[in-house]
C-alpha cells in the first residue's frame, strides 16, 4: 500500500492474465467473466455491492470506472415514476454561456460545484469539458463547447478542469480533436494544414491540457487527414503526450469506427463502449504476433494508474448529500453574467422609456434546455423558458 501509485500500477499489470489484459482495454471489463460475487470471500476483494464501480477482477480487486456524461451538470438517470429520494443534480449553463461571461473565477466556481456533485454521487470520471472550436453555427453540439476562439476555449476548459478536479475525480477533454460536425460524424475526415491545426484546432485542447492537467482526454469519432483520431499514434503519443506531457487515459468516444488493433497500437487506453468483434480481433492479433503483450502493459499501466487514484480507491465514501441550493445560486449567477446585452449609444436604436420585447426563436418558448443526448442533465429539478422567466422578472 505504501508503494507510489506507479509501481502499484505497474505492479497490478504484470499480475493479470493476457484474457484479463484485453478484457481491460475492451469496454473497461465489460466482457469480463467475475462469476459469483457473493462467493468470493471479504478480504480477497471486499465486495460493496451498492457502488457505481462494479468489481470486475476480484483477485486483484480491480473495478471498472463509474463514467458519467455531462458537459453542462452530471447526467444521472432521470427519477423514476413515484420516486420519494430521488437525488437530483444541477444543470449548469452551457459551455458556450460560460465562455460569455469571460469570467475565470465564476467558472472555477461552477467547476467546484460541478465536480462536488460528481464525488458525491460516486462517479469516477465525468466525460466533459467539451473544448472543440465553434467553426459553423449549425454544429448540433456547439452549446457543449466554449467559443470559436482557441484562447478563450483552452482557458475555459483549463479553469473547469481545475475546478473539477480539485475534488480528486477525473475529466474528460473532448472530442479530441477537429469534430465539429454532426452530419456523418463518425466517419468524417477533416482535413486540414499544420498551421490551422496548431493555432486553431489543436490550439484550446493544448492550454487545457497544461493548465488544468486533466486526468483523461476522449479520441473523436471523425478523421484527422485520413486517420482515425483513436488511431493516430501523432496526436496520442508525439502532441499530446511528448509535446504537451499528458499523462493520463485515452478513452475512445463510444462506439466508433476503425480498428481495434490499430487503436491499441496508437496509444488508446480503453475502447469504449466495447464490443466482442474489437476483443476477438485483439486475442487474433496476439495469437498472430501483430501486437504485443508489453503495448497491452504500456496502455493499462494508464487505466491502472487512473482507477488508483480514484477518491473511492483512497477509501472516500460519498455522501450522496451535495449542497444543491448553494449549486443552484452559482447556477443562476453564472446565467447572468453569461446573458450578452448590447448599449444602444447615441440612441442607435429608436427606442426610448418602457418598451414591450419580442422574444424570437421557438426554443424560448418550448425550452430545450442543454441539447439532447449526451449534452442532456436528465436529473435536473427545474427549468424555465426564456419567456416564462421574462414574464416571471416582470
Amino acid at each position: 500500500e505504501k508503494m507510489p501509485i506507479e509501481e502499484r500500477a505497474k505492479d497490478l499489470v504484470s499480475r493479470m492474465t493476457l484474457d484479463e489484459k484485453i478484457g481491460m482495454v475492451v469496454g473497461d471489463g465489460r466482457f469480463l467473466n467475475v462469476g459469483d460475487l457473493n462467493s468470493i470471500e471479504e478480504g480477497k476483494g471486499i465486495i460493496i455491492n451498492d457502488q457505481r464501480a462494479k468489481i470486475v477482477i476480484p483477485q486483484l480487486s480491480i473495478r471498472n470506472t463509474a463514467m458519467s456524461d455531462g458537459p453542462a451538470g452530471l447526467n444521472r438517470e432521470a427519477p423514476k415514476e413515484g420516486q420519494k429520494d430521488y437525488q437530483y443534480t444541477t444543470a449548469f449553463p452551457t459551455a458556450t454561456c460560460l465562455a460569455s461571461t469571460w469570467n475565470i473565477s465564476l467558472v472555477e466556481e461552477i467547476g467546484k460545484a460541478f465536480g462536488n456533485e460528481v464525488l458525491e454521487y460516486d462517479y469516477d470520471l465525468v466525460l466533459a469539458p467539451g473544448v472543440n472550436i465553434h467553426r459553423n453555427p449549425r454544429e448540433g453540439r456547439a452549446f457543449e463547447y466554449y467559443s470559436e476562439d482557441p484562447l478563450l476555449t483552452g482557458k475555459m476548459a483549463a479553469t473547469m478542469v481545475n475546478g473539477m478536479q480539485s475534488f480528486g475525480i477525473g475529466v474528460t477533454l473532448k472530442h479530441f480533436v477537429a469534430h465539429n460536425q454532426q452530419a456523418n460524424r463518425r466517419y468524417y475526415n477533416a482535413v486540414i494544414s499544420q498551421r490551422a491545426l496548431r493555432e486553431i484546432y489543436l490550439r484550446g485542447f493544448e492550454i487545457a491540457a497544461k493548465e488544468g492537467h486533466p486526468k483523461a482526454i476522449m479520441p473523436s469519432y471523425n478523421k484527422v487527414n485520413g486517420i482515425y483520431t483513436a488511431e493516430n499514434p501523432e496526436l496520442l503519443k508525439t502532441i499530446a503526450r511528448e509535446e504537451w506531457g499528458f499523462n493520463g487515459l485515452y478513452v475512445t468516444d463510444f462506439d466508433g469506427s476503425g480498428s481495434a488493433l490499430a487503436k491499441v497500437r496508437a496509444g488508446s487506453n480503453i475502447l469504449m463502449s466495447g464490443n466482442m468483434q474489437e476483443y476477438n480481433e485483439l486475442k487474433r492479433a496476439m495469437k498472430d504476433k501483430a501486437l504485443d503483450e508489453s503495448t497491452l502493459d504500456k496502455n493499462l499501466f494508464y487505466t491502472m494508474k487512473f482507477k488508483l487514484s480514484s477518491p473511492r480507491a483512497k477509501g472516500y465514501e460519498p455522501t450522496a448529500k451535495p449542497d444543491l441550493k448553494a449549486h443552484a445560486k452559482v447556477s443562476r449567477k453564472a446565467a447572468g453574467e453569461g446573458i450578452v446585452l448590447l448599449k444602444n449609444e447615441k440612441n442607435t436604436l429608436p427606442l426610448s422609456g418602457a418598451q414591450t420585447v419580442a422574444v424570437f426563436g421557438k426554443i424560448s418558448y418550448y425550452l430545450i434546455a442543454f441539447g439532447t443526448g449526451s449534452g442532456t442533465v436528465r436529473s435536473h429539478k427545474y427549468r424555465v423558458s426564456v419567456n416564462q422567466g421574462l414574464k416571471s422578472a416582470g
